[in-house]
């Protein structure tokens, strides 16, 4: 007498959790910069200028003036509530230009931790040096397009998930408060409108 299987009376799923988008608050519409003719100043002292774009960058023109820009983003994430697992993340942002004339390198998500959304985020930033998750300039697709850039542990655990995420963008060689290497040389990424969070919960 031969042996029948039964098949199963259930098959076991597991599908990816959905990602969800979240766009920058209202308040979260400026970048903030410095600039002068002494670099240390530029890069340690308070901010300058607001521009309502998603700027980042460390530059050193032709006139001999530096000019560095930094990003303060926040995103209200409330909605994902207390008990929920975040599985992943990014930010997702659509490249408008870049100049890579002094090199590529890292564009970096850092701590929010303290922006007010407001000139004095430039100085705030200044002490966000640890990457939440960062992208090399070398990478960047083509003006136009969108890229992602993942959050790591750190920048998994900043997300706020009954109130405000706050994270900020940095160029690597301003965290490292590195000048640009010559005159007339820049390290500079430019988005269309602001990032927005991609997470999976």
């Amino acid at each position: 007498m031969g042996i029948h299987l039964m098949p199963p009376l259930f098959e076991l799923v597991i599908r990816p959790k959905p990602t969800v988008t979240f766009n920058a608050i209202a308040a979260a519409n400026l970048s903030y910069q410095r600039y002068g003719a002494d670099y240390p100043d530029v890069h340690n002292g308070a901010g300058m200028e607001s521009n309502a774009v998603a700027h980042i960058r460390q530059i050193k023109n032709i006139n001999n003036i530096y000019d560095v820009f930094r990003y303060p983003g926040g995103w209200d994430t409330s909605s994902i509530g207390s008990g929920s697992l975040i599985q992943s993340a990014h930010m997702r942002c659509r490249l408008q230009g870049k100049d890579t004339s002094d090199g590529h390198d890292n564009l970096i998500i850092v701590s929010g931790a303290g922006l007010v959304f407001g000139i004095a985020d430039y100085l705030t930033l200044l002490s966000a040096v640890t990457s939440f998750g960062s992208i090399n300039t070398a990478d960047l697709p083509a003006v136009g397009e969108y890229f992602n850039i993942p959050l790591n542990s750190l920048g998994l655990a900043a997300i706020n998930k009954t109130g405000t995420t706050l994270l900020g963008l940095r160029m690597g060689r301003d965290i490292s408060a590195t000048p640009p290497a010559g005159t007339d040389l820049r390290i500079w990424v430019y988005l269309y409108g602001f990032p927005t969070l991609e997470i999976a919960y």
